[in-house]
């Protein structure tokens, strides 16, 4: 935590045998008890798109403010293709969860 924000990275990886564009991935904002207290998706930074090549990772650093009452977040998939609307949703091999 930096003052009052907590700091995190989330990396994904391109398993494909091709270049996809990484738009961002899904986030819940949890509370102490893990209760949602908000949903939305995320993009990298500046919202610019990011072709990631085979087997490579991506890194999109997160800031939350402490004080908004966010204990932690979570996050159930990300979206690769061209548009949010017409992307790809991928699932993750495991529920990504983090608790500060």
């Amino acid at each position: 935590m930096s003052g009052d924000y907590w700091e995190m990275e989330v990396t994904v990886q391109n398993n494909t045998n091709e270049p996809k564009n990484f738009l961002g991935f899904q986030i819940d904002e949890l509370d102490s008890n893990q209760n949602i207290l908000n949903s939305y998706m995320s993009y990298n930074k500046n919202s610019c798109p990011t072709i990631v090549d085979p087997g490579q990772q991506f890194t999109i650093k997160l800031t939350e403010k402490g004080s908004d009452g966010i204990a932690g977040m979570q996050s159930n998939y990300c979206v690769w293709g061209d548009s949010i609307s017409s992307g790809t949703k991928c699932g993750y091999s495991e529920k990504f969860k983090a608790m500060f």
